[in-house]
């Protein structure tokens, strides 16, 4: 007797197919249709408004989110039921589940992609640089990397005399001290991070690109659904002035949205098929039959968040 643990929660496509019991299955021979055309809308929620003399006054005041128009071609009735099954058993915006974006399943500099395949999409890592004690954040978590010098730790939220990977928050920032320390993680609302590896070089390796999408695989954010789209790369050949210089294995990666939760070091970035976790935007959903027996419907998806 076959038995499983957990029906499929990614709507079914020919990469994702499912058998019968609705259960993933990469060897089903079930037909499924395809999605054909996606359509993606960022939706940003900001104020503004103009002074009498014209200038203008901006403001960010809610929350970004993704929304998905999904179109299919006509399809036969054994490619239309997993889909629609799938699609009814969700109770229209009750349940969540995930989808594979078809323009975003590889990455757009196919060595990098590849790089990420072999490797199991896991050699690039979050990494927050080395800092002075002087340059900390009161309220953020910090490891202790360097304890030579002068720093009264205590001052600071550390123990009085730490050693080296002790985990501190820190209270205050100190007027002086040669203490060096790292940040355990990225806070939420940074919209730019350093991707490293121990085993990565951008020249071999190559980067992501603007376009591509990725979600955060972070074990100890397990909420952590967001799914982000990079819009600027630096390198250690072409970075901004003033900014941390990059080694030749560390990339700053800018992105849209802002992060939404703290990103801890060692979280690995998914570009390999990011599947954005979604819900259907309506109670109601149809579709349609014509005289040769095929069915058309489309999708409208919004991102759902944990």
């Amino acid at each position: 007797m076959t038995t499983f643990t957990d029906f499929s929660n990614i709507l079914p496509d020919p990469q994702n197919p499912v058998d019968n019991a609705g259960v993933s299955d990469p060897n089903s021979d079930s037909t499924i249709g395809g999605i054909t055309s996606i359509k993606i809308k960022s939706k940003s929620e900001n104020m503004s408004s103009r002074t009498n003399s014209g200038r203008l006054i901006t403001a960010g005041v809610g929350k970004h989110s993704w929304d998905f128009d999904l179109s299919y071609n006509d399809m036969t009735r054994e490619d239309f039921e997993p889909v629609q099954s799938f699609i009814l058993h969700k109770k229209g915006r009750f349940s969540p589940f995930y989808f594979s974006m078809p323009s975003s399943k590889f990455t757009r500099n196919l060595i990098f992609g590849a790089n990420l395949s072999v490797n199991d999409n896991t050699f690039l890592k979050v990494q927050t640089p080395t800092i002075n004690v002087t340059d900390l954040r009161p309220g953020q978590e910090y490891k202790v990397i360097g304890t030579t010098g002068a720093t009264n730790w205590s001052s600071i939220g550390a123990p009085v005399s730490p050693n080296t990977n002790d985990i501190f928050t820190a209270t205050s920032v100190p007027a002086a001290g040669d203490g060096t320390i790292q940040a355990t993680y990225v806070p939420a609302g940074t919209d730019s991070f350093i991707f490293t590896g121990a085993t990565y070089n951008v020249s071999t390796n190559k980067t992501p690109e603007p376009g591509d999408f990725f979600v955060l695989e972070d074990s100890l954010e397990p909420l952590h659904t967001k799914l982000y789209r990079v819009n600027r790369i630096e390198t250690s050949t072409n970075q901004q002035t003033g900014a941390i210089t990059l080694g030749t294995n560390e990339v700053r990666v800018h992105f849209t949205p802002s992060l939404r939760r703290n990103t801890y070091v060692n979280a690995y970035p998914n570009f390999l098929d990011p599947k954005p976790r979604v819900f259907l935007s309506s109670d109601v959903q149809e579709y349609r039959t014509n005289v040769d027996n095929l069915y058309s419907f489309s999708l409208k998806l919004e991102e759902a968040e944990k």
